[in-house]
């Protein structure tokens, strides 16, 4: 009788416990990463997205894009792009019960850098940055900030997966489910 008792117990602090981790998706991070070719030069290149959602109602968007020669797998270039802003959530219209679609109001802020062959050819590192912006910045990019903020600072959904919403599923990862296409410039390729 006390085996039945304890396990009883136990699965009671068990499912409490998995029904506060499942109270939301605040204060966690989404990753998901795509793997690709550029035939052209017969390079690799990896788009890896993180998505931290923070308490406070912020987050943070990060893309990056890695390309590596397909010889020699030396890094050809590298460009990362943070978007930041506030987010909301809402029941998931695919109805999955682990996922939560996220909507990314556009961002206040985006920092931008790119370097290596891939990118900018003898021209270095590139970078930069909406709450920092300067004129050299407009001239990199042929529009002032607030012209560059119109065209990339969009609102997005993005699916995510969090295995903490459904329990009984032991085959989910926190991931990114569902990301659309980024508005990603490219200086000076």
């Amino acid at each position: 009788m006390k085996k039945i008792a304890a396990l009883i117990i136990a699965l009671v602090l068990v499912l409490a416990a998995c029904s506060a981790v499942a109270d939301g998706i605040s204060g966690k991070s989404f990753v998901t990463a795509t793997p690709g070719v550029i035939e052209q030069v017969n390079w690799y290149t990896n788009d890896t997205w993180t998505l931290n959602l923070k308490e406070d109602g912020t987050y943070e968007l990060i893309y990056r894009m890695d390309a590596f020669g397909a010889a020699d797998l030396n890094l050809r270039g590298t460009l990362l792009m943070v978007f930041t802003g506030s987010w909301t959530d809402a029941d998931p219209e695919d109805e999955e019960t682990s996922h939560r679609d996220v909507t990314l109001a556009p961002a206040d802020r985006i920092y931008y850098t790119q370097q290596g062959q891939r990118f900018v050819r003898n021209k270095g590192a590139q970078v930069l940055d909406t709450a920092n912006w300067t004129d050299t910045m407009t001239d990199l990019v042929g529009m002032d900030r607030d012209a560059f903020m119109a065209a990339y600072a969009l609102e997005y959904v993005v699916v995510v997966e969090d295995p903490a919403l459904d329990p009984m599923d032991s085959t989910l990862v926190p991931q990114i489910y569902d990301m659309p296409a980024l508005a990603v410039p490219t200086i000076g390729a």
